[in-house]
């Protein structure tokens, strides 16, 4: 009968412990979705902030066009027009081109002395402009270059309404990208800015400068679309990109059809100092789970030894 003496302080342990460990694991696992839980809505505040952030960039440096709606270049002949439009593009370091095209797409005007005419027939930007009237801007991307901005604005008028002739801007994102890459040099991830369909603008890192034409992953892409289509200005979720899980955020830059995306693993976003204080918690449970057991059976030894 002795074993069975020594065997009630581990029966004991055992019989405490085990759902004491059972509630220990969901605690760990609740921690976890926890962590992730945070960092998606941390994640979603930072995107969202930093796309508002994109579109007053691009309100106050990239309105390159803004010059014709100045009265003073409505009223100026054509030719004042081109002088107007040479000037403000040599006075921008963001201005790569400014030019004119009639409504037939033939360019009539470059700020770029020597430039072979272009034809804009074809060209999405101008057609935007052209036959719905309005002012509309992309991105273009380049075989041997970053991306550029193209711009298009109907700038002089028959009296009909209809456009005789569209400005168009070529810009250059470099400053853009500039003050981008502050902020994205201090993501724990992966972050970019986008356009509709996903392709990369700019990216933290730089990959965009070598391999023009990039996108974001599938799912991601996806997202965008969906939630372009349904009227969204952010989202967060999950996805698994070549068998690593991540968590990732999209929004809308105000304004444009761009969208700023991050994404981190899934594993760098568990709050590990919290972890490692929920597994010590867990240790010294089991600690104190032993030594009460312990106690419990010295106790039961003295009782039954005072009643015999």
């Amino acid at each position: 009968m002795n074993w069975k003496k020594y065997a009630f302080a581990p029966l004991l342990f055992f019989m405490f412990s085990l759902p004491f460990l059972i509630l220990s694991a969901h605690f760990l696992a609740t921690i976890e979705e926890i962590s992730k839980k945070d960092m998606l809505y941390y994640m979603d505040l930072r995107a969202s902030i930093t796309a508002a952030k994109i579109s007053e960039i691009l309100n106050s440096k990239y309105d390159a066009l803004k010059i014709i709606r100045e009265q003073k270049f409505i009223n100026a002949s054509l030719e004042d027009k081109k002088k107007m439009l040479f000037s403000a593009a040599k006075d921008s370091a963001i201005i790569k081109e400014l030019s004119l095209a009639d409504a037939s797409g033939k360019e009539v005007f470059s700020s770029i002395k020597g430039k072979k005419f272009e034809n804009y027939s074809s060209h999405p930007v101008f057609k935007n402009a052209r036959y719905e009237d309005i002012s509309v801007g992309a991105v273009s991307y380049l075989q041997d270059e970053p991306p550029q901005l193209s711009l298009a604005e109907p700038v002089i008028k028959d009296k009909g309404g209809k456009p005789i002739y569209i400005a168009m801007a070529k810009l250059s994102l470099g400053e853009l990208n500039r003050r981008l890459s502050e902020y994205l040099q201090r993501t724990p991830g992966d972050a970019a800015l986008v356009d509709w369909g996903g392709q990369i603008i700019c990216d933290s890192s730089y990959d965009y400068l070598f391999s023009p034409g990039l996108y974001v992953p599938d799912a991601v892409a996806e997202t965008i679309k969906r939630s372009a289509q349904e009227g969204l200005d952010s989202f967060k979720g999950s996805f698994t990109d070549r068998g690593v899980k991540k968590l990732f955020s999209i929004a809308r830059v105000p304004s444009t059809a761009w969208w700023f995306y991050e994404a981190v693993e899934e594993e760098g976003a568990v709050d590990y100092y919290l972890y490692r204080w929920a597994k010590k918690t867990i240790y010294i449970g089991l600690i104190l789970i032993a030594v009460f057991s312990f106690i419990s059976y010295k106790l039961a030894v003295k009782w039954i030894a005072d009643k015999h």
